[in-house]
């Protein structure tokens, strides 16, 4: 088989442009893929069209399908946890995605997510979102009920931001702590 990218003539005589070289890789199929020793790392992988925030941890090695795609990096963990919460969702909906698609739907365009505003803040300070991290995937894991979990996250990405209550109200109109509570989290 030809996989030159030039044409050709077959063994009936016909005119044939072949396939593009490749590296010959298992996954590619026309163009090679150059990051894929990034599907290898820890990542994160996310739907292009959602409902609501879907950002997933994966330290398996998968490597997912057509409009799925992948973050990889440092902080991973800490990034994931203010991806899919609710500050980080409505912030994107409202300023980045660039309208909705049904009454429902959004869609994650990289050009959009990378310009999301995320504070980069020391190694030390993203340990309380790391450990929530691992408690909510142990507790996915075993079926387990993990709202308590998010809510807390929620309430450090609003902190994190420097959000006031009247703030947070709006992102979240039945947020459950009252203004008192809200103000004395620390």
């Amino acid at each position: 088989m030809h996989q030159t990218g030039e044409t050709f003539i077959d063994n009936n005589g016909n005119k044939l442009k072949s396939r593009k070289k490749t590296g010959n890789k298992w996954f590619e199929t026309q163009d090679q893929i150059a990051y894929y020793k990034e599907f290898e790392k820890e990542k994160i992988v996310y739907q292009e069209i959602v409902r609501s925030a879907q950002f997933y941890f994966d330290q398996n090695k998968y490597y997912p399908e057509a409009t799925t795609f992948i973050l990889t990096g440092k902080n991973i963990k800490y990034l994931i946890s203010l991806l899919n919460s609710k500050p980080i969702t409505y912030i994107f909906k409202k300023f980045y995605a660039g309208g909705g698609l049904g009454d429902e739907g959004f869609r994650y365009k990289k050009v959009f997510l990378i310009n999301l505003p995320i504070p980069q803040i020391p190694t030390e300070a993203q340990k309380p979102f790391e450990i929530l991290v691992d408690k909510i995937i142990a507790k996915k894991e075993r079926g387990e009920e993990t709202t308590a979990e998010e809510q807390q996250i929620d309430i450090m990405v609003y902190k994190l931001y420097e959000l006031t209550y009247d703030e947070v109200k709006i992102v979240e109109p039945e947020f459950a702590l009252t203004e008192e509570e809200y103000n004395n989290h620390s």
